[in-house]
């Protein structure tokens, strides 16, 4: 007989590493949700950035030497 909760469809290790398996993909599915969130919600604040560097250069254009 299957012990209580075994499907019979894997076994112990096989659903050991289904389960990090699953849970590594949804990490990396939540982080890249997150991101995507981060950048539409700075999106606008990047752009001023970028078009001030584009305009008037970094802080530190006057003082590095490379």
């Amino acid at each position: 007989g299957r012990a209580a909760g075994e499907s019979g469809l894997v076994n112990k290790s096989e659903s050991d590493h289904l389960s990090t398996t699953l849970e590594s993909a949804l990490e990396r599915e939540i982080a890249e949700v997150k991101r995507r969130a981060w950048r539409e919600a700075n999106r606008q604040a990047v752009e001023v950035y970028n078009g001030h560097v584009e305009k008037h250069g970094t802080f530190s254009d006057n003082v590095r030497s490379f």
